[in-house]
């Protein structure tokens, strides 16, 4: 059976989340420092028994598995059908694409190996003569870092790939009848004298004609779109639920890796949208996926605020306000006919228009209400916080912090006072609808 370029991109994709996991798990399990037992002018270093080099060892081969499959699949014969790599090479974009996947391949394989020989290393030469030895482990974090490239590597691989699938297009719709490369594949001279002869010597009406039919042959023969599913936006979106998964799922065991994770797949909300208009791959799954993927992760760091912070009703009520607000907004844009909820051109508030209109705008009041839960979540100490206690604590510790949570509370009140709008102008949408039917 062979392979096609689905089968390809799931086994890429499988294997770097594979990477991913083994990684992230390997960070959480590596012990903090060993127990130094003392003897006759030696310490001998005791680890725990933990996973962490076996995992680390594992995330490595993942990644290096991922890599090879998708530096294969760039250059795979799909179909029998092969493109000569000077083709490929020619597209600037693949060029860069394939880079990036080799260079970040390359840094996460360093972060991940060097973590684990370390860690083996300490547990294999434990006895020192050095007395003062505090037992160490390899440094924290560069596992997790490895982990994330890891993932960064797969996405990148399967944008090298759909480059390499648009150029195989470009050339087979290029190619004659006979499979033959025509003369756009050839040297720049013999593409400049072609031209030449068509211009002194016209093509006969009857070669015309053929010549015609062959390219209606090419064109019923144009391969099909690429699978919506596989669009890199919606890749995207994919790797941001699994790193919300594992954010939540660490959430109270590593408040720090759950808001690196949480912060990155935040990050990637705007990642997706610029792929999608860079290689036109806007789609209507694409934005409900990343609508329901911002309002979930949003929705349970809120349900966690709320039980960690009293009055925990503030964050509920927000929770509310953010998920009917939207739910709203998007069923009445599809009611009206509009193809986006973010088109608010006719809307009577300058501030909804200003909100939607402007990406600077709408990105710093978005960036400020997720960094602000983001950092209340790392104040709160024990599960029964006066949530004014700690906004005035930190606001009095020093003026810096004063300023930052200035800046944070104000975007995250606009984006608040535009959800109360978007539900209202929503909601009014509705209502004329339902009275234009009637009438």
């Amino acid at each position: 059976m062979a392979i096609g370029m689905k089968q390809m991109s799931m086994i890429i994709a499988t294997l770097g989340v594979l990477s991913f996991i083994f990684g992230v798990i390997a960070e959480n399990k590596k012990p903090a420092a060993g127990t130094a037992i003392s003897g006759k002018g030696v310490v001998i270093c005791k680890y725990k028994s933990d996973p962490t080099v076996a995992l680390g060892y594992l995330s490595f081969v993942f990644l290096a598995a991922s890599s090879v499959a998708g530096f294969l699949s760039l250059f795979y014969p799909y179909q029998g059908k092969s493109v000569p790599q000077a083709a490929l090479l020619r597209n600037t974009s693949f060029v860069v694409f394939l880079n990036i996947a080799l260079g970040t391949t390359g840094l996460a394989a360093t972060l991940l190996l060097w973590p684990t020989i370390t860690e083996q290393l300490h547990i294999t030469r434990n006895i020192h003569h050095n007395l003062q030895t505090d037992c160490p482990t390899a440094k924290t974090g560069l596992l997790g870092g490895g982990a994330f490239l890891s993932l960064d590597s797969a996405l990148f691989w399967l944008v090298a790939l759909m480059l390499a699938d648009n150029t195989r297009e470009d050339y087979f719709q290029e190619t004659n009848v006979k499979g033959e490369p025509k003369a756009s594949y050839a040297d720049d001279e013999i593409i400049k004298s072609n031209r030449k002869a068509i211009i002194f010597n016209p093509i006969p009406a009857d070669q015309s004609s053929g010549e015609n039919n062959r390219s209606k042959m090419a064109g019923k023969s144009k391969p099909k779109p690429l699978n919506v599913y596989l669009y890199i936006p919606n890749i995207i979106g994919y790797l941001r639920i699994l790193m919300n998964c594992v954010a939540f799922a660490v959430c109270f065991v590593d408040k720090k890796l759950f808001s690196l994770l949480y912060f990155v797949s935040f990050v990637c909300d705007a990642l997706d949208g610029w792929f999608a208009r860079k290689f036109n791959q806007a789609s209507t799954f694409g934005a409900v996926l990343d609508m329901v993927t911002d309002r979930v992760s949003t929705a349970c760091l809120l349900v966690i605020l709320s039980q960690v912070y009293r009055p925990g009703l503030v964050f509920l009520s927000l929770l509310a306000l953010d998920i009917s607000s939207h739910w709203l907004q998007m069923y009445s844009t599809f009611l009206v006919g509009k193809t986006s909820h973010k088109d608010v051109k006719d809307s009577s508030s300058w501030l909804f228009r200003l909100y939607y209109g402007n990406r600077m705008f709408m990105g710093y009041c978005c960036v400020s209400c997720e960094v602000l839960y983001i950092t209340l979540f790392l104040l709160a100490r024990k599960e029964t916080e006066s949530l004014i206690d700690v906004l005035v604590n930190t606001a009095t510790a020093s003026w810096i912090y004063l300023v930052l949570l200035a800046l944070l509370l104000f975007g995250w009140a606009i984006k608040q006072f535009v959800n109360v709008i978007q539900m209202k102008t929503a909601a009014d949408a509705c209502v004329l609808y339902d009275m234009n039917k009637k009438q």
